[in-house]
């Protein structure tokens, strides 16, 4: 299925044909992120094995950074937002506050010390609970976010608004 189908079919907006397009295209599941888990520990392992950390941490780096940019790309769409908010930084911040509190200016207590530690706690704690999950994943999330902001991305968990 190509761009221009997608855009001259008659039930889609001209704002959400690339939307659509990337729904139609990039459907993720949990198959796919225990493959990335997967991929990023057998590098991690070669790595150790040959000695050469400093440039297995650059690859592993990136391919974190990757995996969080697809992540909350999945978070965006699932909360109803424009996936490409991502890529506008402070923006994606923003958002990802409005997802979890309902309201975007909380980003402010991030700013203040001491205060900020609570707000990490806060946010991570809301966001696990905006998408219906339970109290221990809540708190476990606040301790692996990386992981379970995976999880949240590519499980079938919808977003409810607290």
């Amino acid at each position: 299925m190509s761009i221009n189908s997608i855009r001259k079919t008659p039930n889609y907006e001209e704002s959400d044909w690339l939307e659509t397009y990337y729904k139609q295209k990039w459907s993720f599941n949990k198959k796919t992120a225990i493959f990335e888990v997967v991929v990023l520990l057998t590098l991690w392992i070669i790595s150790l094995l040959n000695g050469k950390q400093h440039t297995m941490f650059y690859i592993i780096f990136s391919m974190l950074c990757f995996m969080m940019i697809i992540a909350q790309c999945k978070i965006f769409l699932k909360a109803k937002m424009k996936w490409w908010y991502t890529f506008i930084p402070g923006y994606d911040l923003y958002c990802m506050f409005k997802i979890a509190f309902g309201e975007g200016l909380y980003i402010l207590l991030a700013f203040i010390p001491f205060v900020n530690i609570v707000v990490y706690f806060m946010f991570w704690y809301k966001l696990a609970k905006s998408f219906g999950k339970s109290t221990l994943f809540s708190i476990i999330s606040i301790l692996f976010g990386i992981i379970t902001i995976q999880i949240i991305a590519f499980d079938d968990s919808k977003y409810t608004r607290i």
